[in-house]
């Protein structure tokens, strides 16, 4: 079917579609950084593109060098490629979007503008964007052409719609799923139409676009691999690491849309069976991408869900006109509302605020365009300024890096940033990435100081973030000065004051549950856990997310401390004893302060939080005796 832009949409829906589209992709008007956990990570993926890293050897992240385009933070050095990047990929998200929405009505028009402008999630827009392009695929006429210039035109348009994949898995690693989904139906749905060269193109042209946006980021061609490479123990840990849980009627509401709207696409749609069973295929695997990305961590990550649904109920409906089909809407825009009311109070008003932000920065970032061009750098560095009188850190002569987070502090003010390969320390998921960072540190580019800070998310033990760094930053480096709630480290330049070293190692078979006694010797006790998923947990948590785990740890002092722990993160190592929960604390190591002795840990047991057995009972922990020599 060939869509109709004349007769079945008033000129309004077309224009208010487009504008809106560009006011979410094209950051005319940018944010500005700010100091916190997820600001930081923005701020030092465009900051360390501007010192020249490499994605995928120097820094290891979901991210990558287009970040920008997803986060919408300004910064100099990506200041131009943000903008002509969200232009190519506002512009074929609106193709994409105008093949399928021809002939929205007015209503249904206003729904999808309203999903897209509210924008509370930033992952929705690049999820949803292969499951368009197939299904714009399928309503394009592939009856035989008798012209040149016609086959032209066909193969223009198939290329502006696959060209962006190369993009986006550059935005984030994780959305090459839904990619690599989208073409290889693509491609089957050409080939039984008998488009031999469409169906070969729309595999090759994504990689031959990722590798030129690669080099026109300033990657090496030669570290393109390493960039997936190293993505993968992230994206593997990522699911029992930040697993967070929260409202159940939420992720029950969302199921029930998306199993009735495959469904209605399954019983309504009308297409050929084979064409059909593709769509239900690119729609099952959409749904389902968004569905863990919006409830293994069940926060504010549920919008991206909620959003995602809605944009397809849309899909759905625009091709099936039915009671049952309008039912689905309706209850997907309950879902979206629903969801976007428990985590952004009071809705109305957040939700207003979020679409007058996506207009208002459209026109008003225009207008500095145009006729204010110093306004947005001048502002990035009054904001730069601000961050570096909140965060307090001096100026240091040499590199600096800082633990667990807040690098938005550190480069804010100046300082030399050298950061680790997984620069903050919540992602360091699996034993793998442990020993990255570890080896850094023994490296030429470890950093000369330590802005050093205990902080964990999640409750999480908090030695387990960076843990198996602990040891080598004890050795490695001094304490300067405490200033707030961080330690000034300085690397040894010559024979240190003090050196840690392990005698004995200790092995024992444990079972979940079981109090497991700590040994009394040793300055610090480094402890292994290698526990198991069994097969039933693994498949629950390729579905969904694993049962979480939690330590119970008696103290000498007779108090006994729960925490979250993380299976990857306890195989790499961690200091079990003295139990460290302040930067204080941390501090006191070095001096080996006797008030450390009442938060030695006595035994610590390691539990599950699920009554079905998704995790093997026997494990195996060792324990590494440190002790403290003073020189």
């Amino acid at each position: 079917m060939k869509p109709n832009f004349t007769s079945n949409r008033s000129k309004f829906q077309f224009w208010l579609l487009l504008l809106t589209v560009y006011a979410v992709f094209v950051p005319l008007m940018p944010g500005m950084p700010s100091g916190g956990l997820d600001e930081s990570w923005q701020l030092g993926v465009n900051e360390a593109l501007a010192k020249g890293m490499v994605f995928g050897r120097d820094l290891i992240f979901t991210f990558g060098p287009y970040a920008s385009v997803y986060a919408n933070k300004y910064h100099p050095a990506v200041a131009h490629s943000m903008l002509w990047s969200g232009f190519f990929l506002g512009s074929c998200f609106f193709l994409a979007a105008i093949l399928n929405f021809a002939s929205l009505s007015l209503r249904m028009t206003l729904f999808l503008v309203l999903v897209l402008a509210v924008n509370f999630a930033f992952d929705p827009r690049f999820l949803v964007y292969p499951l368009l392009v197939f299904a714009a695929l399928t309503r394009l006429d592939w009856s035989p052409l008798r012209m040149p210039g016609q086959y032209l035109a066909r193969l223009l348009l198939v290329s502006a719609l696959f060209a962006p994949f190369g993009m986006i898995v550059l935005v984030k690693g994780s959305f090459l799923v839904t990619c690599l989904c989208g073409m290889v139906l693509s491609s089957a749905f050409l080939f039984r139409r008998k488009q031999w060269l469409l169906a070969a193109l729309v595999v090759i042209l994504p990689f031959a676009t990722m590798a030129g946006f690669w080099w026109l980021a300033g990657q090496p061609m030669d570290a393109l691999p390493d960039y997936f490479r190293s993505m993968l123990p992230i994206i593997s840990g990522y699911t029992e690491a930040m697993a967070y849980n929260s409202r159940v009627s939420e992720l029950l509401l969302y199921l029930l849309a998306a199993i009735l709207l495959l469904v209605v696409a399954a019983r309504e749609l009308e297409l050929h069976f084979f064409d059909k069973m593709l769509f239900l295929a690119c729609l099952f695997v959409t749904l389902f991408i968004t569905f863990k990305a919006g409830f293994v961590r069940h926060d504010g990550h549920a919008v991206i869900a909620a959003s995602s649904l809605a944009i397809c109920a849309v899909l759905v409906c625009s091709r099936v006109d039915s009671r049952n089909a309008r039912s689905v809407l309706a209850l997907s825009f309950i879902v979206w509302l629903g969801v976007c009311a428990l985590h952004n109070k009071p809705l109305p008003k957040q939700a207003l605020q979020a679409v007058a932000s996506t207009y208002g920065n459209l026109f008003k970032g225009s207008y500095y365009r145009l006729f204010e061009p110093d306004a947005i750098p001048q502002r990035y560095k009054v904001r730069m300024t601000e961050i570096a009188k909140e965060g307090k850190f001096p100026l240091l002569h040499g590199s600096s890096d800082v633990y667990s987070y807040d690098q938005a502090f550190l480069i804010a003010t100046g300082n030399d940033w050298r950061p680790r390969p997984i620069f903050q320390s919540y992602s360091v998921y699996t034993d793998t990435l442990s020993q990255i960072n570890l080896q850094h540190l023994s490296s030429p580019r470890a950093p000369d100081n330590i802005f050093f800070k205990v902080q964990p998310i999640d409750e999480r033990l908090p030695s387990l973030e960076d843990g198996a760094s602990w040891m080598a930053l004890w050795q490695e480096y001094h304490p300067v000065r405490q200033f707030d709630d961080y330690l000034q480290l300085a690397k040894n330049t010559s024979q240190p004051a003090a050196r840690l070293s392990a005698e004995g190692l200790e092995t024992r078979m444990a079972r979940l549950g079981e109090e497991i006694r700590v040994p009394d010797n040793g300055s610090v006790v480094v402890m292994r856990v290698h526990v198991q998923k069994n097969q039933l947990g693994n498949l629950v948590s390729v579905l969904f997310k694993p049962a979480l785990l939690s330590a119970q740890l008696k103290l000498a002092n007779g108090k006994v401390r729960s925490f979250h722990v993380v299976s990857g993160m306890m195989s790499a190592g961690f200091v079990v004893s003295p139990l460290v929960e302040t930067t204080r604390e941390f501090n006191m190591v070095y001096v080996q302060d006797p008030a450390l002795l009442d938060k030695k840990v006595k035994s610590i047991s390691i539990l599950s939080d699920s009554r079905i057995m998704l995790w093997n009972s026997n494990f195996t922990v060792e324990f590494l005796p440190y002790f403290m020599r003073h020189i």
